[in-house]
């Protein structure tokens, strides 16, 4: 068997374990039907309720205001302890929010953010601010172009309205599943890429086996089931890590150009991936150094 064929071989089964491991429970804890009616007396869940439910929560982004990090801590705060009576059929304020969660969030805490902060852009006119600056916009604006070709292919729905999603909860779902698709993708991603570009400076074995040691990473396989940028900024990494290794080799216009600008899209999509930028000035140091 010639070489070529063996690559083909090896980049084929890397992603036959990528697509088995990360595609597999990819919809854990979304919102669903099954788990409302685990949740709610029978005949709660009705257009009236959802009706409710929106209502509460527009009145609460009101109060935050339209930058939720910059909202009084007199309203984000801890408010003490409050006491739901266990035999309610209309559920009571305190118990709203809690509740509204199983129509929208995912039962990762965080992922709604994302879904919140693109929310608040509006694309028609020109609109893209976020307004919630948690993640950088080199994931954030890929994400929300993502998402919004899965949903023309129908994977979830996209709305304005909160109540919108309350009856067909798995709307909403689909919208997490994108998201979280992008993640598994970008981790698959640079699994080959570890294989294909580390054979040269490492050759074939360590290549196979860490691109294999990191798809079955514990750390990797969470991150590529959840909406978060860290799979993302992770690809980015490696990206800039070979840029720099040609940088040392040959030190083209073309590679300083790819390596600055893997460290600055890494770092616009999670700020603690800023030292990369290091990385790529200590290269361009041994470069200059050897001549």
């Amino acid at each position: 068997m010639n070489p070529r064929s063996r690559t083909f071989i090896k980049l084929g089964l890397l992603s036959l374990v990528a697509s088995v491991v990360y595609l597999t429970g990819l919809t854990w804890g979304l919102p669903n039907k099954t788990l409302l009616a685990a949740v709610l007396p029978p005949g709660l869940d009705s257009p009236e309720f959802h009706r409710v439910l929106e209502s509460t929560w527009r009145s609460m982004h009101e109060r935050l205001g339209g930058n939720i990090m910059m909202a009084s801590q007199e309203i984000t705060s801890y408010q003490g302890h409050h006491v739901a009576p266990g035999d309610w059929r209309v559920p009571p304020d305190i118990l709203l929010n809690p509740i509204r969660s199983f129509y929208v969030r995912s039962a990762q805490d965080d992922e709604q953010s994302l879904l919140l902060i693109l929310s608040k852009m509006r694309p028609k006119r020109l609109d893209f601010k976020p307004r919630i600056f948690l993640y950088g916009g080199a994931y954030v604006y890929p994400l929300g172009a993502w998402m919004g070709l899965a949903a023309v292919l129908g994977l979830g729905k996209l709305s304005t309205s909160l109540a919108a999603y309350m009856p067909a909860p798995q709307d909403i779902a689909g919208l997490y599943i994108s998201g979280r698709l992008l993640s598994a993708c970008a981790a698959a991603l640079t699994a080959l890429l570890l294989y294909y570009q580390g054979r040269k400076w490492f050759g074939e074995r360590a290549a196979f086996l860490a691109s294999l040691f990191f798809l079955l990473s514990s750390a990797v396989i969470v991150q590529a089931h959840i909406m978060k940028p860290h799979a993302v900024w992770c690809l980015l990494a490696v990206v800039l890590f070979f840029q720099c290794c040609r940088i040392l080799e040959s030190g083209s216009r073309r590679d300083y150009a790819l390596a600055g600008a893997a460290a600055g899209a890494a770092a616009g999509a999670f700020l603690l991936a800023t030292p990369l930028c290091a990385v790529v000035a200590a290269a361009c140091a041994l470069r200059i150094r050897a001549g």
